[in-house]
């Protein structure tokens, strides 16, 4: 998660304290001469045909910015998507996936991607405003009134990090109780055990423990767990196969290893991510979803759409513009839509260009890994490039 990032040394030490019929006669030698040179053939003018994603000196040139950045950084890997819509998809890992066994990072290996996971849960609450099943201006005790929440918080609100609702990623105790399950109804309450930020609706300050108080929401309007309704609502009818909640459902995947600062990540249990961070995905992925989103408005209405991607005012005051869940961040000139994420032994970021549909998703398997500056870089030097 975004913000656990700013607390987490803090939080280290106290952790620490075939075809049917009959068979055919063999080819001649002359016939599998001639269809080699037939295969060969077609297969020229298929490589002829198809034209990279991108120029090979434009992606020596990306790698070599994202080595450059590395160079002092001790993250052991990463993955590199870029999407742009004229030319393509270019995927590549670096570094990495495995530094013990000295496994390559492959472009479409799959890591956790944290914060990333709030477009998901956004979505599926903007779809029940949608279905006139929720307000977004309703009070979520209304919705949820067996857990002490202030009734003047809205679900514009949460989604928007406008609640006040203390961020249970803040607290001191937290990765001190991290390995062992927990359930939502739980994790509320000892986040809500802290006093209010703030009075609701009077400021901005990025809270995890809204993004729980959402997914208890879409468990009680739906009759799903969060990970069936996401997969049969968002996930399935995009084909976004490499994309899951981690720790709830097993689709055949998994992700590579994480560390922080090189060395091996702490285990953790993924309840303590779930509808806050949860998801693992991989970059290619991401950035089909961030198209079909933010772009081509195929996911919920432009409207929505639009009000995703307007920053509150209370966020643009405190220097982090986030409109309902998600960033609005700022790279060579660009105005992107997207959201970063981290969590225990990974640090990613996906952002897309609503203007080009151009999308960059950096996606590193160390907590500490400097996505931020690999994505300025890369942006530059891919922008100068096209």
């Amino acid at each position: 998660m975004t913000r656990f990032l700013r607390r987490l040394p803090c939080l280290l030490l106290a952790a620490l304290c075939g075809a049917c019929g009959a068979a055919a006669a063999p080819p001649s030698a002359d016939a599998t001469a001639d269809a080699a040179d037939d295969t060969a053939a077609a297969a020229d003018a298929a490589t002829d045909a198809v034209a990279p994603a991108l120029p090979p000196t434009l992606t020596e040139a990306l790698v070599a910015a994202t080595q450059a950045v590395l160079a002092d950084d001790p993250t052991h890997g990463l993955t590199l998507t870029i999407d742009v819509p004229w030319r393509g998809r270019w995927t590549t890992g670096i570094g990495f996936a495995d530094a013990d066994q000295k496994v390559p990072m492959q472009g479409l290996d799959h890591l956790r991607v944290g914060s990333i996971t709030k477009t998901f849960v956004t979505v599926a609450i903007l779809r029940d405003v949608e279905a006139g099943i929720l307000g977004l201006d309703a009070s979520a005790a209304t919705v949820l009134p067996t857990i002490q929440i202030d009734p003047a918080i809205t679900i514009r609100m949460l989604l928007s990090h406008r609640s006040g609702i203390f961020n249970y990623t803040d607290d001191a105790t937290f990765l001190g109780q991290a390995t062992q399950p927990i359930t939502p109804e739980a994790l509320y309450a000892a986040a809500a055990s802290h006093p209010a930020e703030f009075a609701p609706g009077t400021a901005y300050k990025y809270s995890n423990t809204n993004f729980y108080v959402l997914g208890m929401i879409l468990q009680k309007l739906h009759p799903l767990p969060l990970q069936a309704w996401l997969r049969q609502t968002i996930w399935t009818p995009l084909q976004l196969h490499d994309v899951w909640l981690e720790g709830y459902e097993d689709v055949g995947l998994h992700v590579v290893p994480g560390y922080l600062a090189g060395q091996p990540a702490l285990g953790y249990d993924t309840s303590w991510a779930w509808a806050a961070g949860a998801v693992a995905a991989n970059g290619a992925d991401l950035c089909t979803w961030l198209r079909a989103l933010y772009v081509d408005n195929a996911v919920v209405s432009a409207t929505d759409v639009a009000a995703m991607v307007t920053p509150s005012a209370a966020s643009i005051a405190a220097g982090d513009p986030y409109g309902l869940g998600t960033m609005i961040e700022t790279r060579s000139g660009r105005t992107l839509a997207g959201h970063t994420g981290s969590t225990m032994g990974f640090n990613a970021e996906a952002y897309i260009d609503r203007s080009s549909g151009i999308c960059v998703a950096v996606l590193t398997n160390d907590f500490f890994g400097v996505r931020k500056q690999i994505g300025q870089k890369v942006w530059e030097v891919l922008l100068a490039g096209l």
